[in-house]
């Protein structure tokens, strides 16, 4: 997989769809258990992948808020 260059840096291309990818912050590895979260997008299509990674980016970004407090 590899990043795709005009979009979102957790918008990944893999052989057949798109996936969501995101580095856990390494204050919350340990209580998460993993270095990174991955999540198919289930979609070949671009413009559906984006409007899904941006969700769930929001989502991510509010949970690792949450765990932080």
């Amino acid at each position: 997989m590899k990043p795709l260059n005009k979009t979102a840096h957790y918008l990944v291309r893999n052989a057949h769809s798109y996936c969501f990818r995101v580095n856990v912050p390494r204050e919350l590895q340990t209580l998460v258990g993993r270095r990174e979260l991955r999540y198919s997008l289930r979609t070949g299509c671009v413009r559906i992948a984006r409007d899904k990674a941006q969700i769930i980016a929001g989502h991510v970004k509010q949970i690792f808020a949450w765990l932080r407090y």
